[in-house]
């Protein structure tokens, strides 16, 4: 598997891992500092055949409600950013089971339902910071009043990771594109 980040600085101190960001501030900056928290089969890199980049737009409506993305490096509460993450096959062979981690930075939560791609795939997701994922619906064990155990569906606010399992083969010299996005708390 191999791992890398985002990266995220501003003006103040920030603290970044290879799972997101801790803002100090109520503004910050996004950095591709190269791949995030990205699974794949270890035979895909092997010839180095896999790029991948990922990029973050700005969500922005006209007076008419219509959207359009706009490159970005800095985002504020309330603002929602689209991620888009390209594969590039340049190797000679095909890849299957590609597997693509979207992280979920902290001080941010998940858009529910924007995790789209038009590769054939299964959508799972983490609410453990990516040690484990499953399909949505998300469900928890709480107990009520009573003392009674029920299952309960997680929101989507608590989701760390969206994952996407390609169940089709990423063809040299093609592209996959996956997107989503998260709302800056």
């Amino acid at each position: 598997m191999l791992t890398s980040c985002i990266g995220y600085s501003s003006v103040t101190v920030i603290f970044f891992n290879r799972l997101g960001l801790v803002v100090m501030m109520r503004k910050f900056a996004l950095v591709a500092l190269g791949l995030f928290c990205l699974g794949l089969p270890s035979f895909a890199l092997a010839d180095g055949a896999l790029k991948t980049k990922m990029d973050a737009y700005l969500v922005v409506s006209d007076k008419k409600g219509k959207e359009s993305l706009k490159a970005t490096s800095v985002a504020e509460p309330g603002q929602i950013i689209e991620y888009l993450i390209t594969h590039n096959n340049t190797g000679e062979k095909s890849l299957k089971k590609v597997i693509t981690n979207g992280p979920v930075p902290k001080n941010t939560q998940y858009v529910a339902g924007s995790a789209k791609t038009k590769v054939k795939h299964k959508l799972v997701v983490s609410i453990d910071g990516g040690k484990t994922f499953q399909a949505e619906p998300v469900m928890r064990e709480v107990t009520d009043d009573k003392g009674k155990i029920k299952k309960v569906v997680v929101p989507e606010s608590e989701y760390t990771h969206v994952r996407w399992m390609s169940t089709s083969k990423l063809k040299s010299n093609k592209k996959q594109s996956y997107r989503y996005r998260v709302q800056v708390l």
